[in-house]
C-alpha cells in the first residue's frame, strides 16, 4: 500500500483557469492523472476544497467513484457545514475517512496550516509535531496580495506560521502538477529544505 496526498482539486471550479493557469479541462486530467498512479489498495489523502460550482454536491460521488484507492478528507475552507453539513455527506459521496485534521505518526494534516501546531503525547510530555503538511495555497506560493491575505487570517495565524515555517510542507498541485503526491516524497521535498525530524 502506497500513501498519496493530493489538496484544493477544486473540482468544477472554473475560476481556477485564470486564477491558477490550470487547463480548462483540469477535472479531467486530475480524474485521469490519480487513475494512472493510485491503485485500489492505496490511501489518498485529500487536504481540502474538494469541488465548487453549481450541483457539486451531486456531482462529487460519480465523480470519486471513478477514483481507486482509499480516501481520507481534511475538510478545506470551501468544504464548510452550512453547503456540505457533516462529515457524514462526504462519507455519503465516497470518503472513508472526514475530519479537520488529524495527526499521524508526529506529522499533521490539514487544509490550512494548523497554528499553533498541535502537540503529541509522549509518555508524560508534550512535544509539537515535527511536520504540518497541508493545501490551501495555490501555485506553490505563499506570496498573495494583500486583500487575499487578510481572508487567510480568519484561518490561519500568519505570523506564527512565518515564524515557523521549517514545520510546515505545502502540497500545491499548481499550474499543471494536477495529480496525488507520493507522502513519502512530500517528506523528502521537506527533509530537503531543511526540515527536522526528532
Amino acid at each position: 500500500m502506497k500513501i498519496y496526498v493530493i489538496s484544493d482539486t477544486h473540482w468544477g471550479h472554473d475560476n481556477m483557469i485564470p486564477y491558477c493557469g490550470r487547463p480548462e479541462n483540469f477535472d479531467d486530467i486530475l480524474i485521469k492523472n490519480w487513475n494512472k498512479i493510485v491503485k485500489p489498495e492505496d490511501l489518498v489523502i485529500h487536504l481540502g476544497d474538494v469541488i465548487m460550482g453549481q450541483n457539486s454536491a451531486e456531482r462529487l460521488p460519480s465523480i470519486l467513484a471513478t477514483l481507486p484507492g482509499k480516501k481520507a478528507l481534511c475538510r478545506g475552507n470551501h468544504d464548510v457545514e452550512k453547503k456540505w453539513g457533516t462529515g457524514t455527506n462526504f462519507m455519503e459521496a465516497g470518503f472513508d475517512f472526514v475530519c479537520d485534521s488529524f495527526v499521524h505518526d508526529n506529522i499533521a494534516f490539514s487544509h490550512c496550516p494548523l497554528t499553533p501546531l498541535p502537540k503529541q503525547n509522549n509518555l508524560n510530555w508534550k512535544k509539537e509535531v515535527d511536520l504540518n503538511i497541508h493545501g490551501h495555497f495555490h501555485n506553490a506560493t505563499i506570496t498573495k496580495p494583500k486583500n487575499l491575505a487578510e481572508i487567510d487570517e480568519r484561518f490561519y495565524d500568519q505570523m506564527y506560521y512565518h515564524a515557523n515555517r521549517s514545520k510546515y510542507q505545502l502540497v500545491s498541485i499548481e499550474p499543471d502538477i494536477l495529480q496525488p503526491f507520493l507522502l513519502e516524497d512530500v517528506v523528502d521535498t521537506w527533509m530537503s529544505r531543511g526540515g527536522e525530524e526528532e
